[in-house]
């Protein structure tokens, strides 16, 4: 590592541009746990400072450098060039990379750098994005798209590890799927199971029907007792009408089966082959009366509710 002559020297936070992020690509971290990493064992890993003749740039080390400046501090040791070469700066970025400290989003801000700034294009930026940060190269097409992605979305791409496949099929939904998208994820922290599932539905819904379902799917995003399970489940049903239908069918007779002691349920989104039915013995009660009480049971409705499935 450190690929070009780099001193260690002590930087006034003042003469750092803190506004300057074009070349954060890092997650952002709980400003909490960083204080108390710092405050316990000071800053292990200097931050890497541009110089210039005014203001310094911050290549790498954004949250380090904001999380001494909210403590008060006045100075930091940090790694400083004069200039920046694009093997030092791959050399940073192949170390965040191992680390698990870039996202997705910080991945392809990398590529946009990579050409912005160090002029790199073609064969050899889809090397770097396939071999250094494992990005699927027919991504790079799409970087135009991704960063207009609303900035609550990009957000959580950045803790989560999205497949390719995923990330194809977000960035090729409307903006108003977007906007509707970011919305539930302003108010639900999505897993990344969920969130994989919710745009493979809405592809799904966009492909077939355009925006033209958009009301059936928009329940309240701003709504904060919305959650994550009942976004899904509301996208379920546009995607599969059948499903409202067999759930209304399969709800009834479930209430027709279920007595003060018998509980029944069926799988959700009828995936499944069984059936549960949970039997509740009283305190003193017989087998005989339980044995009644099952054998009461409409075996018709019963059998009804098993071929739902």
């Amino acid at each position: 590592m450190l690929s070009q002559h780099v001193l260690l020297e002590e930087i006034f936070l003042d003469d750092i541009d803190l506004n300057n992020e074009y070349f954060r690509v890092s997650k952002k971290v709980p400003i909490d746990n960083l204080a108390r990493s710092i405050k316990n064992f000071g800053v292990i890993d200097p931050p890497l400072i541009l110089r210039r003749n005014k203001t310094h740039t911050v290549i790498f080390g954004h949250n380090r450098i904001r999380c001494l400046r909210e403590t008060g501090a006045a100075k930091i040791i940090a790694r400083t060039v004069d200039e920046l070469n694009e093997e030092l700066y791959l050399d940073y970025i192949i170390l965040k990379n191992y680390r698990k400290e870039i996202g997705t989003a910080g991945k392809f801000r990398t590529l946009f750098i990579l050409k912005d700034h160090f002029k790199i294009y073609d064969a050899r930026l889809a090397e770097i994005a396939t071999k250094i940060l494992g990005l699927s190269e027919d991504l790079l097409t799409e970087m135009d798209s991704f960063f207009r992605l609303p900035p609550v979305m990009l957000d959580y791409l950045d803790t989560k590890d999205i497949h390719a496949r995923i990330m194809r099929s977000l960035l090729a939904l409307p903006a108003e799927y977007l906007r509707l998208i970011s919305g539930w994820l302003g108010h639900c922290m999505f897993t990344a199971s969920s969130f994989r599932e919710m745009v493979t539905l809405m592809a799904d819904i966009y492909r077939r029907d355009g925006t033209s379902t958009m009301s059936a799917i928009a329940k309240n995003p701003h709504d904060h007792r919305f959650t994550e399970e009942e976004i899904i489940r509301a996208l379920f049903e546009v995607r599969y009408p059948e499903y409202s239908t067999l759930k209304a069918k399969a709800e009834e007779i479930v209430r027709s089966l279920s007595q003060k002691c018998i509980t029944v349920s069926y799988p959700e989104y009828f995936e499944g082959d069984h059936i549960d039915i949970i039997l509740r013995a009283g305190k003193g009660e017989r087998i005989q009366s339980l044995k009644k009480k099952f054998n009461d049971m409409d075996e018709g409705r019963f059998n009804e509710l098993i071929s739902l499935l």
